[in-house]
């Protein structure tokens, strides 16, 4: 038994550490979409265009009119080309994760609505579905990663690692009526590990700057270099 519940609490962080790279390179990946679709190439593209749409004021309002609108053309050519890309119980394949992963990518990145935490969730998920020991892995064992899992995507995206603990006690832990289930020692301690794991990797390890809900997080190592 204290064997079974060691062997989960290390893949739970093992779980954190590869969330906490994901969601790191989602956040860059966003970042760096965002800078190329509206930055200087775009809109001297537009400025090289004939007389009449070359002036700033025409070339900056093709840039954000064009600009949003491919990126939802984006995201329609990946759910066309993606079986299962909106069906929740395909979510965590990894193709239809990946697929999930580039969409939010191309929702953000060109300034459309969507809120980051989702598809940091369910890239946790995804990546807590292949360490979930096997086919020989009890539903509950794989119901606890996938829910470290979700944990650790909150945690690596918002930097909260107790934020991630608690998404999972809120969201993930309960029964079809709603119901906060009784959990094991070991639920608890993998999601906990997860959590910091994926917040530590995403933060300090890789030395991500990461911005959600517009208020910007350093690493605790960038904030001590500065004094």
């Amino acid at each position: 038994q204290v064997r079974s519940e060691a062997l989960l609490v290390a893949q739970a962080g093992l779980v954190g550490a590869a969330t906490g790279v994901a969601v790191s390179g989602f956040k860059l990946g966003i970042d760096a979409l965002e800078q190329a679709s509206y930055g200087a190439y775009v809109r001297d593209a537009f400025l090289a265009l004939p007389a009449g749409w070359s002036d700033d004021a025409a070339a900056s309002a093709l840039v954000y009119a064009s600009v949003p609108a491919l990126g939802g053309a984006a995201v329609g050519l990946l759910r066309a080309a993606t079986p299962g890309f909106g069906d929740a119980a395909n979510r965590t394949a990894p193709a239809t994760a990946l697929s999930r992963a580039f969409a939010a990518v191309a929702t953000l990145g060109t300034g459309n609505s969507l809120g980051p935490e989702g598809p940091a969730v369910e890239l946790g998920e995804a990546l807590a579905a292949r360490v979930d020991g096997g086919a020989g892995a009890t539903d509950r064992r794989r119901r606890i990663l996938r829910a470290a899992g979700g944990a650790a995507g909150v945690a690596a995206g918002f930097s909260a690692p107790i934020a991630g603990v608690f998404f999972a006690l809120e969201v993930a832990y309960r029964d079809a009526g709603g119901a906060v289930l009784v959990l094991p020692r070991s639920a608890v301690a993998a999601t906990a590990v997860a959590s910091v794991v994926a917040a530590v990797v995403s933060q300090d390890v890789l030395q991500v700057r990461l911005a959600l809900a517009g208020v910007e997080l350093k690493s605790s190592t960038r904030l001590q270099g500065a004094r």
